[in-house]
């Protein structure tokens, strides 16, 4: 799923991956969604790299 941010540097353009982890060994983890945003294009993964406070 696409989205757009806006931020001070300029639009930040991301997509989303989903994922569900079935059927753990422990149960804490049993249906558990993860979701993380990646950078869609050179602008966007620029403009979060010079953001990134470690290196």
């Amino acid at each position: 799923m696409p989205l757009e941010l806006d931020s001070d540097d300029g639009a930040l353009r991301l997509f989303s991956v989903a994922s569900r982890i079935e059927g753990p060994a422990d149960v804490t983890l049993d249906s558990l969604h993860l979701e993380t945003f990646l950078p869609a294009d050179d602008d966007s993964r620029a403009r979060l790299r010079s953001r990134r406070q470690w290196e």
